[in-house]
C-alpha cells in the first residue's frame, strides 16, 4: 500500500484550496482589514501608501487583494494589492481627484476583498474645495425707454452644481431696472441668463447696478459690469 508523507498531504491541501479560490493561512480563512487616512481634501492628487490592507494571519502564499472605492469620481485606488507570504500587510496609494463640482464634504468607502474571506473596509472623507461665490455680470450702460434686454444679465456660480439652485434677484433702483424675482441655475451647469427690464424715459439717468442674494448663505456675492 502506498503511503504519503505529511510533506505530500499539505502540498495536496495547499492545491485544493488554491482550486477552491482561496489562499491558506495557518489556520484557514481570515478577516481583512482597511486602513485610510480619515480626510483629505479634493485635488491632494497622489497620497503614497496611505492606505493599508491587514489580514489577522500571515497567508502561506503571496496573497492578492482585490481593492475597489465606491466613488472613482473622488478617489481611485489600485485595482488589486498583494501581501507577501509571511506578512500581515500591505500598503497602497490613493489618488484624490480634483472637480469643478460644488459637492460638499464627499464620504467614500475604500473595500478590499479575497475570495472566501471576510471582506475589509473603511471611509474617508474629501473635503471639496470649490469656493462658493455668485457672480453676477450686467452691461455698463443700457438706454432708458421700456425696453427688454433679452439675456442681458447673467449669474454664474465659482464651480458646477450638483443640485438645482434658486438665486433671488433685486435691483437698488426698480424706477431704472427690473430683474426677474428669482432664476435657478440648474444641476450640471454654472450660469443662468435674464432679463432686464429698462423702465423710465429719462436719457441723462444710467442703468444702476443690480445686486443678488443667494438662496444658499453658504454662497457669497460678486458684481460685474461687462
Amino acid at each position: 500500500m502506498k503511503r504519503f508523507g505529511l510533506k505530500s498531504l499539505m502540498n495536496s491541501l495547499l492545491i485544493g484550496l488554491f482550486l477552491l479560490g482561496g489562499i491558506a493561512t495557518a489556520h484557514g480563512a481570515t478577516d481583512l482589514t482597511v486602513t485610510v487616512p480619515a480626510g483629505a481634501v479634493e485635488g491632494d492628487g497622489l497620497l503614497a501608501a496611505a492606505g493599508t490592507v491587514t489580514c489577522s494571519e500571515a497567508p502561506l502564499a503571496d496573497l492578492t487583494v482585490e481593492l475597489s472605492s465606491d466613488d472613482v469620481s473622488e478617489i481611485l485606488v489600485p485595482a488589486t494589492v498583494t501581501i507577501a507570504a509571511g506578512q500581515v500587510s500591505a500598503a497602497f496609494d490613493l489618488t484624490i481627484i480634483e472637480d469643478t463640482e460644488i459637492d460638499e464634504t464627499q464620504t467614500v468607502t475604500i473595500n478590499a476583498s479575497v475570495t472566501g474571506w471576510i471582506s475589509g473596509r473603511d471611509t474617508i472623507n474629501v473635503q471639496d474645495n470649490e469656493p462658493k461665490n455668485l457672480i453676477v455680470v450686467i452691461p455698463a450702460t443700457a438706454t432708458e425707454g421700456g425696453s427688454v434686454l433679452s439675456n442681458a444679465g447673467t449669474v454664474s456660480s465659482s464651480g458646477t452644481l450638483v443640485s438645482d439652485l434658486v438665486v433671488d434677484l433685486m435691483s437698488s433702483d426698480t424706477s431704472e431696472v427690473t430683474v426677474p424675482a428669482t432664476v435657478t441655475i440648474c444641476s450640471g451647469r454654472r450660469e443662468f441668463y435674464s432679463l432686464l427690464d429698462i423702465l423710465t424715459d429719462d436719457p441723462q439717468q444710467s442703468k444702476r447696478c443690480l445686486e443678488a442674494d443667494l438662496a444658499s448663505p453658504d454662497f457669497q456675492e460678486r458684481k460685474n459690469r461687462s
